[in-house]
């Protein structure tokens, strides 16, 4: 005899308050802001992508664009295109240099999943300046491992604080160039960045679920808001709330919701 599954779902209203509609605002623009960001990155790289590929593409042809599209047939503006985009290809190998050398020492400084560092092969002389430093940097940090580990920790600290900054840097300006393709993890170096700048040279000051970025939990009352990151607590209502850690602490702060700056 068959079997017959029958799947009941049901439907909830969810009710909001003023100071939960607030909350819940901010995290709709935080999440739009992000979107927002991040197609930002994207086509800024891929429009500074195609531009030097249609530079590439003229050079190579002698032709301007319009001619490109009027005169070569759709086979030969491919095999055109295949050309600039290998042309171009080169060129961005070349200027990644520095951020291969700078973001292997990071890697290896970091040594993740790995019980000790491990400075990589000599570069021998031949190689540039800034490998054979970073190369010799990870030697005293690797001797100081096994010397003294506790000032081996702070020192990496050290280093990576240093490093870090700089491979972030390199990728902004790389992928501005459209010479670099960030990822996921990259975008969000580059906010990050962005967002710890002061105020007058373009710091971020989207709210990443509360005020000023402060993470926020809207208590079961409604009326409170917790903020989770500096454990405060503030609500609408005043002394009048009936919130349980309230009475605990004796009176309700009774400020709203900062506003965001």
């Amino acid at each position: 005899m068959p079997v017959c599954e029958v799947v009941r779902v049901f439907r909830y209203p969810l009710v909001t308050t003023v100071v939960s509609e607030g909350v819940l605002e901010r995290h709709a623009g935080a999440a739009r802001w992000a979107f927002n960001f991040a197609r930002a990155v994207m086509l800024a790289q891929w429009q500074a992508f195609e531009a030097r590929k249609q530079a590439a593409a003229r050079a190579l042809s002698g032709l301007d664009a319009k001619a490109i599209l009027s005169r070569l047939s759709k086979s030969d503006r491919q095999r055109l295109y295949g050309r600039a985009r290998q042309a171009v290809g080169r060129e961005n190998t070349a200027q990644s240099t520095g951020l291969r050398v700078w973001d292997d020492h990071r890697r290896r400084v970091l040594h993740k999943g790995k019980p000790s560092l491990e400075p990589g092969d000599d570069p021998g002389q031949d190689a540039g300046a800034l490998e054979r430093r970073l190369y010799r940097r990870r030697l005293e940090l690797a001797a100081l491992q096994t010397a003294d580990p506790t000032a081996y920790g702070a020192e990496k600290k050290r280093e990576l604080e240093d490093v870090r900054p700089r491979v972030t840097e390199l990728k902004r300006s790389l992928a501005a160039q459209g010479a670099y393709r960030p990822g996921a993890f990259d975008i969000q170096a580059f906010w990050t960045a962005t967002r710890d700048l002061p105020r007058e040279e373009g710091a971020s000051v989207v709210a990443g679920g509360g005020a000023a970025g402060i993470r926020v939990r809207v208590r079961p009352c409604g009326c409170c808001v917790e903020e989770l990151d500096v454990l405060r607590i503030w609500c609408t209502q005043g002394p009048a709330c009936g919130n349980a850690v309230f009475q605990e602490e004796g009176a309700c702060p009774g400020f709203p919701l900062p506003a965001e700056r």
